[in-house]
């Protein structure tokens, strides 16, 4: 599934709440998203609350970047609080890049490139446009991969095709093209 990593965050703040997180989970939320004091019990308390938030907010225990999304979308505090995480992280880590490279365009593609510009877009470009260099935050672009979800095998077979440019078969098996 796409947005694996916005995914996995979501399941750790889930584990969080219900308790059982570890020492990096509980890192990983201590970024000022609001965790109970007290977690719901141990490890079987602990999923039984997990499936029963699952269950009300009408996602699957192997939710994606998408079930995130429209959890977001109807208002669902913390699948916001994640989007929100992890936009604002995409948009420093793209002024990082940025800085570095001064590159004019960064092209965003996959599932979550398909999220509305109030959840997705919007939020990226102003976290972009806080922690960018000067000049780059109003000269650098941020737009939607126009090959969707056909960007994974197009990348793909130009992988393919450049490998194919460089090895030759013959009798012997094949060999790199030097």
């Amino acid at each position: 599934a796409s947005g694996g990593g916005m995914a996995e965050r979501y399941q750790r703040i889930a584990r969080a709440w219900f308790g059982g997180a570890d020492d990096r989970e509980q890192d990983a939320i201590a970024t000022g998203i609001p965790v109970p004091a007290k977690p719901v019990g141990a490890a079987p308390a602990a999923w039984s609350a997990a499936e029963q938030f699952y269950r009300e907010h009408g996602l699957r225990a192997d939710f994606d970047t998408r079930a995130i999304a429209d959890a977001a979308s109807r208002g669902d505090l913390l699948a916001r609080l994640v989007f929100d995480q992890a936009t604002r992280t995409l948009g420093w880590a793209i002024a990082q890049v940025a800085t570095i490279t001064a590159a004019e365009r960064f092209v965003i593609g996959g599932g979550v490139a398909k999220q509305s510009d109030e959840l997705f877009w919007e939020p990226v470009r102003a976290a972009f446009r806080e922690y960018a260099f000067g000049p780059l935050r109003e000269t650098t672009e941020l737009v939607p991969s126009a090959l969707g979800d056909d960007v994974v095998l197009v990348g793909a077979a130009a992988v393919a095709e450049r490998e194919a440019a460089s090895t030759t078969i013959d009798a012997t098996g094949p060999r790199q093209v030097t």
